[in-house]
């Protein structure tokens, strides 16, 4: 499987829990929301809560990524439906206000995956590098500035910019278009066995899947990484 994809020219990154260590910044900024908002008058210990928090947010996100919810009701709901299981119910409102505080705080925080400098500084000089991302394109802007890896890339290519969200063809079609690149030349590397895989596969892509914490069989065709150091085995 050695040098697999060496033939590559585009590499195209999905930035949360790929690249941009979303687990331990979000933990920061609930940390300090949690804090902020006295949520231990409610009873509740932190760990709980985040435990809680970060389920939720994944169940919400493949929700949207199968086109069932939109962004707004990850905006709305994912801090009401965490308070809510815990037995310490929220509105509305005081829900968008803490959603508002952590999307404020979010893009701040610089925690990068292990080794992702290491990895982009070896890549750089043999193949375009661009962000293929479901997130916000000013939040996703803010969080590669901050962390100091925003230079490695040429397109930031968002749902916002293109009109449509992984796993739909046309933002694939949309990102081979904008780089000036080609299907068979380009390698999408990504998390989401739904919007970064399939979605890749189905729009004529071949894709990596890294998981980091090994939560998903790897499927056929498909190669696997737990580390970025070892995307440069396929590279």
């Amino acid at each position: 499987m050695s040098d697999l994809f060496k033939h590559k020219k585009h590499l195209f990154f999905d930035l949360d829990h790929t690249l941009w260590d979303f687990e331990t910044n979000a933990k920061e900024c609930l940390l300090e929301i949690f804090e902020h908002h006295s949520f231990h008058n409610f009873g509740l210990e932190f760990e709980t809560f985040f435990n809680c928090f970060s389920q939720i947010n994944r169940e919400l996100w493949t929700q949207l990524e199968q086109n069932k919810i939109t962004h707004d009701t990850i905006r709305l709901q994912r801090f009401k439906m965490t308070l809510d299981q815990l037995g310490a119910e929220s509105d509305l409102t005081q829900s968008e206000e803490y959603n508002q505080h952590f999307l404020d705080l979010l893009p701040n925080k610089k925690g990068l995956i292990e080794n992702c400098v290491e990895v982009l500084d070896q890549l750089k000089n043999n193949y375009h590098l661009h962000i293929l991302s479901n997130g916000y394109h000013e939040i996703q802007l803010k969080k590669l500035k901050n962390s100091g890896i925003d230079h490695y890339f040429g397109e930031i290519i968002t749902n916002d910019r293109a009109g449509a969200r992984k796993p739909d063809r046309a933002i694939f079609d949309f990102a081979i278009t904008t780089a000036k690149a080609k299907k068979e030349d380009a390698l999408m590397i990504g998390d989401s066995l739904d919007a970064d895989i399939d979605g890749a596969e189905k729009a004529g892509m071949n894709a990596i899947h890294f998981d980091e914490y090994d939560r998903h069989k790897a499927k056929p065709g498909v190669p696997k990484i737990k580390q970025l150091t070892e995307l440069l085995h396929y590279l």
